[in-house]
């Protein structure tokens, strides 16, 4: 008789442990719907912040407010408003996720050949999670599907990394890659964004609004993987590190005076940038004067390559406190006689290399 409750109790501990595993997993039903609607789901429960959601093969679901999970698969259609992964909870897409709002993915995504990411113009991916001073752990967006339709790809303020890879089915656009510029605040983290991927871009940049002196945000072209700077959603041409509306250095719109702008920009070029066809290239410091943490340097690997765009590439040290410097070990090639240079300066600033300029 002993023997007989011991093993009822462990096939009911088994069971309760059995059902409690399956409830942090929901399903969606075959068709989908709304997110926040009980008969979305197969269990006829609404996700909790807590559990992790698959939404089945064939299945629609969209969001009509933000909404949390603790991870996703998504093989069939997934349309969020707003949306958060939190619990170090990572994405993965067979199916097709369309951005209608911020959607924070707090771990790594990986796109299969099936997958398709849209942006749906301008709308942001944030990546990555932290704390206050202290860098989360790099994380990595394993392309192998399709990313189109120009969303806003940032790292999360405190990530200490994110790398983009992958053998995508075509060639990402991307609208922006850029730091978190979600608000002002304090106690950044150093940072690395690495593409490892050809990518088709508006805008990508270092530049941010961290209030932390001295840390420094890298971003690196692998050997091998073309940026190619371009016309996307509201850019009609493609910029690096910071853009302008106008011909004239003097009036760069991208030209930074926020007194938060207080870290150290590195681009490492050892693939391919290129702004020969409809980009641009600032390369502009702040210009609030009383910023004397601010650098930006540009090195160049030996497979490193700069197609440089036509007419002017920007090279401005904003104020005389600040340092840009250009470690060239690779190729820059012009883009015809027309090639020109605006590397003014304010009184006592000197640059620490003229590289960009050597014909």
């Amino acid at each position: 008789m002993k023997t007989k409750k011991i093993t009822l109790l462990l096939i009911a501990f088994t069971a309760l442990f059995i059902t409690g595993v399956k409830a942090t997993t929901r399903l969606s039903t075959a068709t989908g719907g709304v997110w926040s609607t009980a008969a979305t789901w197969a269990d006829n429960v609404v996700p909790a912040t807590t559990d992790s959601v698959v939404i089945v093969s064939g299945a629609t679901v969209t969001t009509t407010a933000a909404v949390t999970c603790a991870g996703m698969e998504i093989q069939g259609t997934y349309t969020p408003g707003n949306f958060n992964t939190s619990n170090n909870g990572g994405l993965t897409l067979s199916g097709t996720m369309t951005l209608n709002g911020s959607t924070w993915v707090t771990k790594s995504i990986s796109i299969t050949s099936t997958g398709v990411l849209s942006g749906n113009t301008g709308k942001k991916l944030i990546v990555g999670t932290g704390s206050t001073g202290t860098a989360g752990a790099a994380c990595v967006i394993t392309n192998n599907g399709t990313i189109n339709n120009g969303m806003v790809l940032e790292p999360h303020r405190y990530v200490s990394g994110l790398t983009l890879t992958g053998t995508a089915v075509t060639t990402p656009v991307i609208k922006e890659i850029k730091g978190d510029d979600t608000g002002t605040y304090t106690n950044g983290v150093s940072q690395e964004v690495i593409i490892d991927q050809d990518i088709n871009v508006g805008f990508v940049t270092v530049e941010d609004y961290a209030a932390t002196a001295g840390r420094t945000r890298t971003l690196t072209i692998n050997q091998g993987k073309t940026v190619t700077l371009t016309a996307v959603g509201s850019y009609t041409q493609g910029w690096f590190h910071l853009w302008t509306n106008t011909s004239s250095a003097s009036n760069l719109i991208g030209k930074t005076t926020n007194t938060n702008d207080t870290e150290n920009w590195v681009y490492n070029i050892n693939g391919t940038l290129d702004a020969s066809n409809n980009g641009k290239i600032v390369l502009v410091t702040n210009y609030n004067s009383a910023i004397t943490t601010n650098t930006l340097t540009l090195n160049i690997g030996t497979n490193g390559v700069i197609k440089c765009p036509v007419g002017n590439t920007f090279i401005r040290e904003g104020n005389a406190n600040n340092t840009i410097t250009v470690n060239n070990n690779g190729t820059i090639i012009y883009a015809g006689t027309s090639y020109t240079t605006d590397r003014t300066a304010v009184a006592g600033t000197t640059l620490t290399s003229n590289s960009l300029l050597a014909t």
